[in-house]
Parts: structure tokens; C-alpha cells; sequence
């Protein structure tokens, strides 16, 4: 895919080989972004506004393209990527590599190699918890929020990190069979991206995790609009009810009935509400 920024070409295809500089143009061939020692994974399809979408554990950039959210928002640009220490990225074992810090510094390279001022942050679960960031600490490339099976607030009880971590070192297969006891059988490309993990370095990134705080005392200085989307049966839904009251310009769909996972998969649902949401801000 060629498109042309900023009087510069790029050209994105498969296999790190390098950059041509020649007077005004540069011609780049990549699939990952460097931020520091960290290479990201994405893929991105130009179109205006852009729409950044961020996973949750376990997840991939294949999760927003499998389930369709890419497909039926085609009228945007659309940005999917492999977060650190999934998939395709960069996947350091060490806790602190995976601060809410560190992980928007990720969507800012990649806003920044792609000369994106602002954008769109969509975020699920854990991705959703680095929107939230992305408000408190860079709320200037965020034009609008979209977030599901989410709140602003420190992780419920019923959230056990202790028996992800448990699970994590008994290996990837002990990860994904328990995935599926609880939510069903994954398609099978989702399935195999998941068992090419490291278990170590999301092993990290659920550590990391056991120290948040949450951003309750941020949520009245949030400028950008909010689309908080969860079900009724989530953990996370009581945090979302109290956030919307809180959050200025924040509107919350209420999926009656779901869980967790079942926000995630329910596309046809949630996208209505969504695009009028963005049409409006």
C-alpha cells in the first residue's frame, strides 16, 4: 500500500528492509515502528479521521480484524497493532516495561511515524485501561474515545491476576484452554496467534498491572468526548456507571444481559450507537 504524508511516500509492506532518503522523498518499507528498543507490530489503512484500536489481554491486532470492526468501519482510516509483548511486537519480560507510561509511548510512535496529529483511541479491556491513560497524559492526540468492558477505576474483586499468572506459567496451552472453558472455542487463526505468545513477557504485563491505581481523581479534567460501552453482567460495569457521572461529555450503552468477553464479540450491537456517537463530535 503506497499513500502519501507530508510531501514524503511510504510504502508498507511485509519484511524490515529499510529506508531510501533521496532530496524530499523517503521511501520506507515497514511492517513495525521502533519506539526506543521496542518494534511494534501494526497495520494501518489510510482513510480520515483514523481510529486507533488497542486490545485487551490476550488479544492481537487479528482480534478487531476477525470479529469485523475493521470491515464495517471501513469509512475510516483504521490502525490495528500487536501491543508489547504480544504477538508480532517487541516482548521484554520485565514488569516495569509495561507502566501505562510506556504503553502510550507505543500509540505516540505510532501516531508519530505515521503523521497523525489526532486520533480516535478505541480501546477493549486492558486497551481500554490505556485509552484512559492516553487522556490523562497525552490528551492532545486524542480527538474522541470509544471504550469497552472498561472502567477509569482500580481492578474489581472478582478480577483474580494471581491465577492469570498461575495459569501463564504453566504455558500458553493452559492459558488458551482456560479461555475456552470460560468463553467458548476461539477460531482457530485467533487460537494459533495466541499460542505463539510468550507466556514471560504477558506474564509482565499482568504484574505490571497488580499496581494500578486507576484515574479517578483525572476524570473531571478529561477533555475528550467518551463512549463507554460494557455489559451488565461485567465486573467492570458498576465502575462504568459511577465514571459516567463523573467524566464530562461521556455517554454509556448499557448491553443488557453480557458479560465481559460478550461486549468484545458483539459487533453489530455496539456499532450504531458508535458511529453516531462520532458523527456528532
Amino acid at each position: 500500500m503506497v499513500f502519501f504524508a507530508n510531501d514524503s511516500v511510504k510504502i508498507y509492506s511485509y519484511g524490515r528492509i529499510g529506508k531510501f532518503n533521496r532530496s524530499n522523498i523517503v521511501i520506507s518499507i515497514l511492517p513495525f515502528i521502533s519506539n526506543n528498543d521496542i518494534n511494534i507490530y501494526y497495520e494501518f489503512n489510510q482513510g480520515s479521521p483514523v481510529i486507533v484500536f488497542i486490545h485487551g489481554y490476550l488479544g492481537s491486532h487479528l482480534t478487531w480484524k476477525m470479529i469485523g470492526y475493521t470491515r464495517v468501519l471501513d469509512k475510516y482510516g483504521t490502525i490495528v497493532f500487536d501491543r508489547r509483548g504480544y504477538g508480532k511486537s517487541s516482548k521484554p519480560t520485565d514488569p516495569q516495561r509495561y507502566s501505562m507510561r510506556e504503553k502510550c509511548s507505543d500509540v505516540v510512535a505510532l501516531l508519530d511515524e505515521l503523521g497523525i496529529e489526532r486520533a480516535i483511541l478505541w480501546g477493549f479491556s486492558g486497551g481500554g485501561r490505556i485509552v484512559f491513560a492516553m487522556m490523562k497524559y497525552h490528551p492532545d492526540r486524542v480527538m474522541a474515545s470509544v471504550i469497552g468492558g472498561m472502567s477509569p477505576y482500580t481492578l474489581p474483586p472478582e478480577y483474580d491476576m494471581e491465577e492469570r499468572i498461575r495459569l501463564l506459567d504453566e504455558g500458553m496451552e493452559a492459558v488458551v484452554e482456560n479461555f475456552e472453558k470460560m468463553y467458548g472455542k476461539l477460531p482457530s487463526a485467533l487460537r494459533n496467534n495466541l499460542l505463539q505468545n510468550e507466556p514471560q513477557s504477558i506474564k509482565a504485563d499482568v504484574k505490571a498491572s497488580l499496581d494500578f491505581v486507576g484515574f479517578a481523581g483525572d476524570l473531571p479534567f478529561f477533555d475528550p468526548p467518551v463512549f463507554l460501552y460494557v455489559g451488565t453482567e461485567d465486573p467492570f460495569y458498576e465502575g462504568c456507571k459511577r465514571a459516567v457521572e463523573v467524566i464530562p461529555n461521556c455517554v454509556l450503552l448499557e448491553l443488557e444481559g453480557y458479560g465481559h468477553y460478550d461486549t468484545l464479540v458483539k459487533v453489530r450491537e455496539i456499532i450504531p450507537s458508535v458511529t453516531q456517537f462520532l458523527k456528532e463530535i
